[in-house]
């Protein structure tokens, strides 16, 4: 892990706190490793850069760089049943997570607005998700935020499933109330910063910088042969399926996906799917075809993903909503040419045809056909060589850090600093 008390390039001469749900070992989701990614990228380039967490799932000693903290679970469990109970009295009664989120962030974000006191960065980095620049005061330092959430997507769309209105409407004025004590915004993509810019008002400059992979930690991990837990043969496919158990991913389509390309193919062949899978969906996949082979360890750590990813063939994602998914860029770092859904920012990560493919939403029949022209061995390789050096050029922490570095001078000229 980097240190980021040993700048590489003294030149630079900016203090940055980047602020971040969680950080590894944790189990953590595609916000807090985009925000690791970009912790890791600024002091590569020699930045003095701390990462300072706010919502750990469990305790876990500070070390080198980063600072950690969050609610405990008794506190975590005690502003849950407030935040349900003041919505079930607003009329909630459907899937509402948001605005929980925002209340049980705000032991650790008040908590790590002291430790900023120490640090006095030049620059302050935040995500919106858990709106930890509700505990900022304004004008203390240039705070940039990054949109990944926005929680007003996710309603009023039937195929997303039954989230509530009245959660989605009171996170987004406490978001809305967080921008106080923002200058810039960063959306990682131009479709959230269409959303962005509908939602919010914000009178400030939103630019659109992709979020990176730390290309030299993913090359770090040693593989974990998800063929080995099935007893495939070192020449059977294996296709990574990510966050397999989510409606928004698109778990409804996962059964079919299966059966569709266990068909295409004559031998044994692997699937892994990532992530929490429900009783119902269990019990959906026990009627596959015999020689469809199906690895479905939980929840595991980012590294032991990774680690299982990196022996995948390809993958597939019929998800349904995506801002600039880490899952796919991380797969893609690995070799492993992603078919979804053309949603979100999708077609600004992945180069259709070159670094995998984009089929319209809910277009089953083609992405299904497309998925299986990766069961040829030639195109599958050919496109695995393509995608790793797609997401190399594009999306690595030393090409992210060079756009940040960029913005930083842009603001500090704007903001009269030195």
């Amino acid at each position: 892990m980097m240190s980021a008390t040993t700048p590489m390039n003294p030149a630079c001469r900016y203090k940055v706190a980047i602020a971040a749900p969680s950080a590894p070992p944790a189990r953590i989701g595609g916000v807090a490793s985009a925000h690791y990614n970009l912790y890791s990228a600024l002091a590569g380039v020699g930045c003095l850069a701390t990462l300072l967490t706010y919502n750990e799932p469990e305790q876990r000693p500070d070390e080198p760089g980063i600072i950690r903290a969050g609610a405990s679970a008794r506190m975590r469990s005690l502003l849950g049943l407030g935040v349900t109970a003041y919505l079930r009295l607003h009329g909630s009664r459907q899937i509402a997570y948001q605005l929980n989120d925002i209340i049980g962030s705000i032991p650790g974000a008040l908590r790590m607005k002291r430790h900023l006191r120490h640090i006095d960065p030049d620059i302050l980095i935040i995500p919106d998700r858990g709106a930890p620049g509700l505990c900022l005061p304004k004008a203390w330092a240039t705070v940039i935020q990054v949109v990944h959430h926005v929680p007003m997507r996710f309603v009023a769309e039937p195929s997303f499933g039954a989230f509530c209105k009245v959660d989605a409407v009171k996170a987004t004025a406490l978001e809305q109330k967080a921008l106080k004590t923002v200058d810039l915004v960063v959306c990682p993509s131009d479709y959230i910063r269409k959303i962005f810019r509908e939602v919010y008002r914000f009178e400030g400059e939103a630019v659109v910088i992709p979020n990176a992979v730390d290309v030299a930690l993913i090359q770090s991990i040693e593989v974990n042969d998800v063929r080995r837990h099935l007893r495939l043969a070192p020449e059977a496919p294996v296709v990574y399926i990510p966050s397999a158990g989510s409606p928004l991913k698109g778990s409804g389509f996962i059964p079919e996906i299966i059966r569709s390309l266990a068909s295409d193919f004559a031998g044994p062949i692997g699937f892994y799917l990532s992530g929490n899978i429900d009783a119902k969906l269990v019990s959906e996949l026990e009627r596959v075809p015999e020689h469809a082979r199906i690895y479905m360890p939980g929840q595991t750590s980012h590294c032991e993903t990774i680690a299982l990813l990196k022996s995948c063939s390809f993958g597939v994602s019929p998800t349904l909503i995506e801002n600039f998914s880490m899952a796919l860029l991380e797969a893609g770092c690995c070799g492993v040419p992603m078919v979804t859904f053309d949603v979100g920012g999708n077609r600004e990560l992945i180069a259709d045809g070159l670094s995998g493919f984009l089929v319209q939403c809910q277009d089953l029949r083609s992405l299904l056909w497309r998925s299986s022209s990766l069961l040829q061995r030639g195109l599958c390789e050919r496109m695995q060589a393509s995608t790793m050096q797609h997401v190399t050029q594009h999306f690595s922490t030393e090409v992210i850090a060079k756009q940040y570095l960029i913005l930083f001078d842009s603001v500090t000229r704007i903001t009269g600093e030195s």
